[in-house]
């Protein structure tokens, strides 16, 4: 079962938030992005499969707005884990983020696994979990610098491995990257401060 984020953009107009756009850098499906926006999939998959390390997060869930209540925009916002965020605060939270890596979990083949210990490439495609008929799974997520004799006898019989390795943070979050562009796109429309800039957002499953 998957996760989807629902939202929306406010800009602030006197003492009142106007909602000008919605579906905010595209309401992506990146589970990085949800972990570091409000902990929901922190690290975390289907079945509480490890994906990641845990990720910082700017806040935990604040709820709809209290000014939102009784307005019509908040029936876009999925059903749990509802929260609010203004531009200035992702953005400073995102200055301490960007430029570093973080670890990432997740089953690949074991030709992947060959590439990523002895040649460095980084796996494009993998799965949090795999299992069926056929499927030999090793864990060698907490092994590091395996010579390639190593890697061929802890292979041997296997079809998969479970893995890790390091990502570039913008990589990793590249919806919270699509989501302040949109956002800076926003404030720069209408001519407002970045703390004039409300992101507000919900989760569905």
């Amino acid at each position: 079962m998957g996760t989807d984020i629902h939202s929306l953009a406010q800009i602030k107009k006197g003492k009142k938030w106007e909602t000008v756009d919605a579906g905010i850098g595209g309401d992506d499906r990146n589970y990085d992005t949800f972990a570091v926006l409000a902990d929901v999939r922190n690290g975390r998959g289907f079945a509480g499969c490890v994906t990641s390390d845990a990720w910082p997060v700017i806040a935990q869930p604040r709820g709809i707005p209290e000014d939102m209540n009784d307005c019509d925009d908040t029936d876009r916002l999925g059903d749990h884990s509802f929260s609010w965020l203004t531009l200035a605060e992702i953005e400073t939270f995102w200055e301490t983020l960007k430029g570093n890596q973080h670890k990432t979990f997740g089953c690949i083949s074991v030709p992947q696994f060959k590439n990523l210990m002895l040649h460095k490439e980084i796996p494009q495609s993998w799965s949090g979990g795999i299992g069926g008929g056929g499927v030999n799974l090793v864990d060698l997520s907490d092994q590091e610098n395996l010579s390639e004799l190593e890697i061929k006898r802890l292979t041997k019989d296997a079809t998969h491995v479970r893995a890790s390795w390091l990502r570039p943070v913008e990589e990793s979050c590249w919806g919270l990257v699509k989501i302040i562009e949109h956002l800076r796109s926003i404030a720069a429309d209408n001519k407002v401060k970045p703390e004039e800039v409300r992101f507000v957002f919900g989760f569905d499953s």
